[in-house]
């Protein structure tokens, strides 16, 4: 019996099993005994070969009832195996009455009829894995009126010659449309050779086995259709895993098939198509390698040349490449057999590249690689200069960007600068790999334009020709010096500044910025006093700001064309000195019995608002004895003791609270 049969008749029996074991138990726990199909319902009735004619001990047939899930149970047919042998082979064909028969080695129908009846329980029976058979012998029965989505449960009781009773036993509820389902297979493993192709497929297991597996094949590829093999494919088990298996001999050498498989169940559902499998009867291993590989440099890249033996295997060569001789290749081309030679045109100057090749046959099979061959590429151009450059200021230096030169074998960019016209463009950047580059170099000034130009250097390491030039000014803050020599003095009622012209040290300055602030002993709190912009040529400034007898602190710094402003000069100082008014003419001091009288000439002046008299006792300091209203020219000092001397001095007071010069001493005793 073949691999397929006995897997069928292993699933069929397994499920005899379980129906003799439930017909063992109560009529409470139902079996698997009806399954879903595309036709309707198939019913499992026994396990024995039973009839009227040829009832086997009591058992005559077996009577089937059904209901939809828990409703009423009504009959529906009585089953029993077909009397004779004339009425079996209208059941199931004279075809495959002779298979069976010479299966078992049998001479005539009629052998194989009586063969049948002296073995009426299905374990013994050579049809077990006959669907059709077992439908004609009554141990199969086709409900073929339900409807789709319906639930619905079957009790089938052995029917008895001697009328006794029966338990029957129930199955379990079946929704009649919902079908056996298997995962579409996949291809695990393809062998070729140049006559024969094994195959196999697999997929997850599922709770119920398929009966068959379907071989289908197409040779030639798309222009042909796909036939169905007579023998299908083997089945394995493995853990959680069916798989299934095809040997296929005779086939033309050097041809292309292709194969797919489908699963049925002994019910007659299939799962869906497999993986299809392009498989070509060439023996891969015998697969010939390109031989007299060689690799030279030529002036647009490496140039491997090659030869191919035994073309009517192979359709393609494949070549690969690495910087290493033994590891990371990748590949680079693949070119038609009939090619010999290979121009690698990403080859980077001055590199050294590692080379393998394969052919390829049939299903994008490889041959074992060549050997390594490696080579270099020098290119004997000079890389074109980039275009469009265009520099911008940025803060503390100047942005360039440009676009590429094109050339695939770029490996980076110089950017070279220059100060004057006549200066050199001299490389300042590092290589760089990128179309952008920041210049920041503490060198720059923001008082100077510069010149910049780009060129390029390929992988060869030749340099290009310059780029066109461009020029701009870094926005760096720019502090022109300070002048030099800032001096100032009174003059009348101003304070006059003056200083030299900065412009030799400085030529880009356009005016100045004069801070002011009063001297107080510390660190000089400046304000801008006055910004003289655009006006480089005075060097001179008077201050009619200013208050007599005030001492003011002046400082100055340069403005310049860019914008910016220096730090200030020097510091200086002036103050317009107030003219003090004189004291009262003619003073005298008398001792008198209260005290000493101190008298002076009558003094009157608009600005005066009063007198102040001194007084000074000998060995000790001068202090204030009073002040004294006007129109007074006199002033008897009380407080005084006998025998001492007393010095006194007065001064006026004006209305803004200027006090005058005082008065020279003089003295009394009282």
């Amino acid at each position: 019996m073949s691999t397929i049969s006995c897997l069928s008749v292993f699933v069929f029996l397994i499920l005899f099993a379980s129906i003799l074991h439930a017909q063992k138990r109560s009529t409470k726990e139902n079996t698997q005994i009806a399954f879903a199909s595309v036709k309707g319902i198939y019913v499992v009735c026994g396990t024995t070969i039973a009839s009227s004619t040829h009832p086997v001990q009591d058992t005559i047939g077996y009577q089937i009832e059904r209901r939809v899930q828990k409703g009423k149970w009504s009959v529906l047919s009585t089953v029993e195996a077909v009397p004779t042998l004339q009425e079996f082979t209208l059941k199931i064909g004279s075809d495959k009455i002779e298979r069976l028969r010479k299966f078992h080695q049998l001479n005539t129908d009629e052998e194989f009829w009586e063969y049948l009846l002296k073995n009426p329980t299905i374990y013994r029976s050579p049809i077990a894995s006959d669907r059709s058979s077992l439908e004609a012998l009554g141990i199969v029965w086709l409900d073929a009126n339900v409807d789709s989505g319906v639930v619905y449960e079957y009790r089938v009781s052995t029917l008895l010659a001697s009328k006794k009773m029966v338990i029957p036993h129930e199955s379990q509820p079946v929704e009649a449309g919902k079908l056996w389902t298997l995962a579409a297979m996949r291809v695990a493993s393809v062998e070729e050779t140049d006559s024969s192709i094994i195959l196999e497929w697999s997929t997850l297991r599922e709770k119920y086995l398929p009966a068959y597996i379907h071989v289908y094949r197409r040779h030639g590829g798309e222009e042909t259709d796909f036939q169905k093999l007579a023998t299908p494919a083997s089945m394995t088990l493995r853990h959680d895993t069916l798989g299934c298996a095809i040997y296929d001999r005779g086939l033309l050498r050097n041809n292309q098939y292709e194969y797919y498989v489908v699963p049925e169940d002994f019910w007659g559902n299939v799962a869906p198509e497999s993986e299809t499998a392009v498989t070509h009867t060439v023996n891969f291993t015998r697969l010939p390698l390109p031989q007299m590989f060689d690799a030279e440099p030529d002036s647009v890249g490496v140039r491997l040349t090659w030869k191919t033996y035994g073309k009517e295997y192979v359709h393609a060569t494949r070549i690969y490449r690495s910087l290493y001789f033994d590891s990371g290749y990748v590949k680079i081309a693949e070119v038609p057999v009939t090619d010999s030679v290979y121009y690698d045109y990403s080859a980077e100057g001055m590199t050294r590249y590692y080379y393998r090749m394969t052919n390829v046959s049939f299903g994008d099979r490889e041959s074992q690689t060549s050997a390594t061959r490696f080579g270099y590429y020098i290119s004997p151009l000079e890389p074109a200069p980039p275009s469009n450059l265009d520099a911008v200021p940025i803060k503390d230096g100047v942005r360039l960007m440009w676009e590429p030169s094109g050339e695939p074998d770029i490996k980076g960019y110089f950017v070279c600068r220059a100060i004057s016209f006549s200066d050199s463009l001299l490389p300042i950047s590092p290589l760089v790999t990128g179309t952008e580059y920041v210049d920041t170099s503490n060198t720059l000034r923001g008082t100077l334009q510069y010149r910049y130009a780009v060129r390029a250097l390929n992988t060869s390491n030749r340099s290009g020709a310059l780029s066109d030039e461009v020029r701009v000014r870094p926005d760096i803050p720019t502090l022109p010096k300070p002048p030099q020599n800032l001096f100032a003095f009174p003059k009348e009622n101003s304070i006059y500044l003056n200083w030299n012209d900065p412009r030799d040290a400085e030529p880009t300055v356009i005016g100045y910025v004069i801070y002011r602030a009063q001297a107080s002993g510390g660190t000089p709190d400046f304000k801008p006093l006055k910004r003289l912009e655009g006006m480089p040529d005075q060097i001179s400034w008077f201050d009619s700001t200013v208050e007599k007898g005030v001492r003011y602190v002046y400082a100055i710094s340069c403005l310049d064309a860019f914008g910016g402003e220096g730090i200030k000069g020097k510091l200086v100082e002036a103050v317009i000195a107030i003219e003090k008014m004189p004291p009262p003419s003619d003073l005298h001091a008398t001792g008198v019995p209260d005290g000493i009288r101190i008298e002076w000439e009558n003094y009157e002046a608009p600005t005066l608002k009063a007198l102040v008299l001194y007084r000074q006792e000998q060995g000790k300091e001068l202090e204030k004895l009073a002040t004294i209203t006007l129109p007074a020219s006199e002033y008897i000092d009380k407080k005084v003791k006998s025998g001492i001397v007393y010095y006194y001095r007065i001064a006026v007071l004006t209305k803004d609270g200027m006090e005058g010069d005082r008065s020279d001493d003089v003295w009394a005793e009282h």
